[in-house]
């Protein structure tokens, strides 16, 4: 994998990062929530 197909693979996923997070989600179990459950 070249520089170029690097450089290439950073930019098409930071345009298709999505603008802003949604964060209205229940977080009311969050104390007992799994780190993958929270995004961690």
């Amino acid at each position: 994998m070249s520089d170029d197909d690097i450089k290439t693979m950073i930019i098409n996923a930071i345009n298709h990062k999505p603008e802003k997070h949604e964060f209205d989600t229940d977080i009311s179990n969050i104390d007992s929530a799994q780190m993958v459950e929270i995004g961690g």
